[in-house]
């Protein structure tokens, strides 16, 4: 957060049953980014644990898919 603004979107997804890096630390990020001018979206995806986030079998998969190609038009 401390190179914030980066200038660039950002796509922050985050797992909503991740025991190890707690929900604050994207949704504090995003708002930081976007008070500081930049384009921040924050997405929290129910169900999934940390791990589960990168799993291309997984709703977290398909939430990142989604945002990059937002992203990228």
């Amino acid at each position: 957060m401390a190179l914030l603004p980066l200038g660039v979107p950002q796509a922050l997804i985050h797992a909503g049953n991740d025991r190890v890096v707690p929900s604050s630390m994207s949704e504090d990020y995003q708002i930081r980014a976007t008070e500081l001018g930049d384009s921040a979206r924050y997405r929290l995806v129910d169900g999934i644990s940390h791990r589960e986030l990168i799993d291309p079998t997984k709703e977290g998969w398909t939430t990142a898919v989604s945002e990059l190609a937002h992203l990228i038009g």
